[in-house]
């Protein structure tokens, strides 16, 4: 690894560690990200002057020179969120230490734009966010990118690099998640759940979970199980093998076949089972993560059907209502990771 790289690597390093913190000594800042206390002390103060952090000087306690502490300097950042949808739109959501919505932006691209033109348009589109807000440091970028532009939907994944790419000329910490995992993440920051469930069954069921404060890897893994959660005994075999699987009854498509073949754009006693499978999911998904909440994104025909099917009061289910936009949930997650996850990394403690 070269100088320069070592450097830019140690100062994001220290970065994440003070502003987790409440205020940290130069030495135990050294031997935290491994540095000699004059190259800690060097990068701390680069730092500093950034507004990123500042220092003060420990009062004098007897023996010994006063010590220097550093603390974060969170009022002077913002976190800035966004969103790809596979119709190409690119959503801006920018936000301060306590997620209040500081500005947004959008930009549009066609599928004939190469990979080279996004990218740069989606630099621009953030280096123009970041200058409007000039008063302010760019904390850390979160992503949240369509799952119809990534594999296992898409040949491809057509936006692999984009985080390296901007942490390389941003210089600060990128995340990349899935909408659901974003929408659950946020979800469960609103509600103040560290365990939370999300679900939304559109083109196919999106799953998304957030455990112990954390959006849950493998997120696709996990919507497998619940796409074919056996639903009904007698139902038509899955190309999985099993009978009666929840997508083949609650996804558009699956209700859109339904209604074609009753010959009616609307049917009752259709929505009640649509209803009744979905609350019979929830009930599986409580058993199996133990969830604080689960929130199911439906219309509401199916709603009455499935808190009956559910037939419990812990965890509640809750039907969604007027959650912000997906940028800014991505922006929310950035904040978050990129104060806490260094001493996650660091120490094993996931308590933070």
């Amino acid at each position: 690894m070269d100088k320069k790289t070592k450097k830019a690597r140690k100062l994001m390093e220290l970065k994440r560690l003070v502003l987790n913190s409440d205020g940290i000594r130069r030495n135990e800042a050294a031997k935290l990200v491994d540095l000699d206390i004059r190259t800690a002390s060097a990068y701390l103060e680069e730092l500093v002057a950034t507004g990123l952090l500042r220092c003060e000087i420990e009062p004098a306690g007897g023996k010994g020179r006063p010590g220097t502490l550093y603390y974060p300097n969170r009022e002077n950042l913002c976190y800035l969120g966004l969103v790809i949808s596979a119709d190409l739109n690119v959503g801006l959501s920018v936000l301060d230490h306590r997620n209040q919505v500081l500005g947004t932006g959008t930009i549009r691209f066609d599928r004939t734009s190469s990979k080279l033109t996004v990218f740069r348009k989606v630099l621009e589109l953030v280096q123009q966010s970041i200058q409007s807000h000039s008063e302010r440091r760019l904390g850390a970028i979160g992503i949240a990118i369509s799952r119809w532009l990534q594999p296992p939907l898409a040949s491809y994944d057509l936006y692999s690099g984009l985080v390296d790419f901007l942490n390389r000329e941003t210089g600060v910490p990128v995340y990349r998640e899935v909408n659901i995992n974003m929408l659950a993440f946020q979800a469960s920051i609103h509600h103040g759940c560290r365990n939370l469930a999300f679900i939304h069954p559109g083109k196919v069921i999106e799953f998304g979970l957030v455990i112990n404060g954390f959006p849950a890897s493998n997120l696709f893994e996990h919507e497998d199980w619940l796409a074919h959660l056996p639903v009904n005994p007698n139902g038509r075999k899955c190309y999985c093998g099993q009978r009666g699987c929840l997508e083949n009854y609650v996804t558009e498509g699956a209700i859109a076949e339904r209604l074609h073949g009753l010959g009616v754009q609307d049917s009752p006693e259709l929505s009640a089972d649509i209803g009744q499978y979905l609350g019979e999911a929830c009930r599986e998904i409580a058993d199996s993560y133990h969830p604080e909440l689960i929130i199911l994104r439906v219309a509401e025909k199916y709603q009455a059907g499935a808190l009956s099917a559910y037939g419990r009061t812990t965890p509640q289910l809750h039907f969604d209502s007027n959650i912000p936009g997906v940028e800014k949930g991505a922006a929310m997650l950035a904040s978050f990771l990129s104060t806490r996850q260094f001493i996650k990394e660091t120490t094993g403690d996931h308590s933070k």
